[in-house]
């Protein structure tokens, strides 16, 4: 009868120490990889995102008087960012963020009239860009490849011109069209708040994560001043000035999702 005891094979003492400490430096790495990182890049984006608004949920309607109605808009905004981080500790590091943004805001409704088939056709284009310069602080969690990070930022930004186009278009049933348009230049600014964000990455290897990120907060924002308005009656162009629009005021950041991408140095 064949013992257990026959089955088992004797590991030499010196094979056995060196995969002992093999063993114990692959589980160092695993739960502390790149620890001795000082320094890192990201490029964080948030991708083109276009958000369709219709008034209670349609697109098409009839009023009352039987003229019926065409009517749809959407948001569409896009950020990236470039940020340089210097770790202070293991888990505590400063970062500085420099990023670009824009808005884009379109609308569109078309009136047809029941008596004549007459229609007004109505455009309206808004566009804005910014520039954000950020410092903040970072908390950092790390576990084998995973790692949670959170923080707390000052985003302090500089505002574009507002550009505002507004086109009304009228067709009789002869098809004679009629065109008239409204552009307005409003003048930037500037703004600066308070914002947290938390997100995690996952190490792909040792010094190269992706992950997302969540910000939100509170700002100050002064912009606008005298508008400058064109107009564009058939062809008959005339520049004035307007009135002043102005923003000035504190306001919530939306809630802001973005992807990340790291380099460890």
């Amino acid at each position: 009868m064949e013992t257990i005891s026959n089955n088992i094979k004797i590991i030499p003492m010196n094979k056995l120490v060196t995969c002992i400490i093999a063993l114990c430096t692959l589980s160092m790495i695993a739960t502390a990889q790149d620890s001795t990182a000082k320094a890192s890049i990201s490029i964080r984006f948030s991708p083109i995102s276009t958000f369709k608004i219709s008034f209670l949920g349609m697109s098409d309607f009839t009023v009352g008087s039987g003229d019926k109605v065409n009517a749809e808009s959407s948001i569409g905004s896009f950020s990236a960012d470039v940020i340089g981080r210097y770790y202070l500790s293991g888990q505590l590091s400063a970062r500085i963020g420099i990023g670009l943004g824009s808005l884009k805001i379109k609308s569109y409704s078309k009136y047809t009239y029941s008596t004549n088939g007459g229609t007004d056709l109505f455009e309206g284009n808004l566009k804005q860009t910014r520039m954000t310069f950020t410092p903040a602080l970072e908390r950092h969690f790390r576990n084998n490849k995973l790692e949670i990070v959170t923080g707390l930022g000052l985003p302090i930004g500089v505002i574009g011109k507002t550009t505002a186009l507004i086109k009304t278009t009228y067709t009789d049933t002869s098809s004679t069209t009629d065109i008239y348009e409204e552009t307005y230049e409003v003048p930037g600014g500037f703004g600066i708040g308070l914002q947290s964000f938390a997100g995690f990455n996952f190490y792909i290897t040792n010094k190269l994560a992706i992950g997302t990120e969540i910000s939100y907060g509170i700002g100050y924002m002064k912009a606008g001043g005298k508008a400058i308005i064109t107009t564009n009656d058939n062809g008959i162009i005339d520049t004035y000035a307007g009135d002043e629009l102005k923003v000035n005021g504190f306001s919530m950041f939306p809630l802001n999702g973005a992807l990340v991408l790291t380099m460890n140095f």
